[in-house]
């Protein structure tokens, strides 16, 4: 019963390991994706100012 104790309480550690793993893991995502939003997003901004000032040179 011990033995078997332990083992249930190692892996309910792992279980809580692979939990907080998943979780980091979630957030790198989240994190990625908002910079490439942001990357997006400056990009776009950077083409419409160029095409705004190819305009004006007219």
């Amino acid at each position: 019963t011990a033995a078997s104790t332990t083992d249930s309480t190692a892996s309910t550690t792992a279980t809580a390991a692979s939990t907080t793993d998943s979780t980091a893991g979630t957030t790198a995502t989240a994190a990625s994706t908002t910079a490439s939003t942001a990357s997006t997003a400056t990009t776009a901004t950077d083409a419409t100012a160029a095409t705004t000032a190819a305009a004006s040179q007219q």
